[in-house]
């Protein structure tokens, strides 16, 4: 690949070296991830942005710009001195196939999802929501579903749209299909990567869970970078407000064509309780992973595996879809 070029691509190639800890010079159009760039190298990276070019952006901004190149050009044209972060980051644009709207889980960053999107082998466009937790309407349905209507307004309308959510995100892909389908948008299908909570938890069970989560806290505190506490904040915050507004007894999953794809030990919690949001089990087309823990489903290590039912999905409810991808 090319050498970083200017003034600002080789600053943030400088960056990138600085936060990786590396001595290899990044190419212009490698992917801050593909470079063995995580979460906590973007916290870092987006840190010295500020610092250096006084804008304002948090992890989405590197999930939308993964290159040297995207990077320097994005920051070139922030003449405002702020660069305000986009609740919908774009993974993936082909103009043709499945427009895919991505919900990850309760960390609420798109960043989840870059993994699965490289594997993907179909033609679609892939846009993540962004599900940090800023201001008090910020992850409220109606809030939310404007967001996902403003983002395909430009959009062929003969092209499927479909929900896919991670986690707690499976229960917010419910309640967002739901509510653009009131708003007399077609979609074409669900997809539910791991759904959790599958139940209404116990207040023992809440507790245990507060109390473990306190207890990891305390003990990793002082082992924690600035950057990664800083990130555990984000991410809590917004699990908790996740969690306030999305509860599986009070979802839904809308009367269209659903795949779920599960590890074992969900699979055992699903099979318990005989249905999945209000909806009966024998409904659902069902796939299980036996060999991967809920976090690994968002690991590089079972990236293929979901990219894989992904596509597999998209064919079987758009049978044209096969034709696209030929083509």
């Amino acid at each position: 690949g090319e050498s970083p070029q200017g003034p600002t691509g080789n600053w943030v190639a400088d960056a990138w070296q600085a936060v990786l800890g590396v001595e290899e010079r990044p190419t212009r159009d490698v992917a801050f991830d593909a470079f063995g760039g995580d979460s906590l190298n973007a916290v870092d990276l987006c840190l010295r942005f500020g610092e250096k070019f006084d804008i304002e952006v948090g992890i989405d901004f590197i999930t939308a710009n993964r290159t040297i190149a995207s990077q320097a050009t994005a920051i070139q044209r922030a003449a405002s001195g702020t660069l305000q972060s986009s609740r919908v980051v774009p993974l993936r644009s082909n103009g043709k196939g499945p427009c895919i709207v991505l919900l990850p889980g309760a960390g609420g960053h798109a960043w989840v999802y870059l993994s699965i999107a490289d594997e993907l082998d179909c033609a679609c466009d892939l846009l993540a929501l962004n599900m940090q937790f800023n201001a008090p309407d910020d992850l409220c349905i109606e809030q939310l579903t404007a967001t996902v209507l403003d983002a395909i307004e430009t959009m062929d309308r003969e092209r499927p749209l479909y929900f896919v959510g991670y986690s707690y995100g499976s229960l917010i892909a419910c309640s967002l299909a739901q509510a653009c389908r009131d708003q007399g948008v077609s979609v074409a299908g669900l997809g539910l990567i791991d759904p959790s909570p599958i139940g209404r938890r116990s207040p023992a069970e809440r507790a245990m869970r507060s109390l473990r989560t306190t207890f990891s806290k305390k003990l990793n505190h002082r082992q924690r970078t600035k950057n990664a506490q800083l990130l555990d904040q984000q991410i809590d915050a917004t699990r908790k407000e996740i969690a306030r507004r999305y509860r599986p007894e009070r979802t839904n999953v809308p009367n269209i064509p659903c795949s779920v794809l599960c590890t074992e030990s969900t699979m055992g919690e699903l099979r318990a309780h005989g249905q999945l949001f209000q909806r009966p089990l024998n409904q659902f087309d069902l796939h299980m992973v036996s060999d991967m823990s809920h976090l690994d489903l968002m690991r590089r290590r079972g990236a293929r595996q979901v990219a894989e039912w992904l596509c597999a999905m998209l064919k079987k409810r758009d049978p044209e879809q096969q034709q696209v991808d030929s083509a």
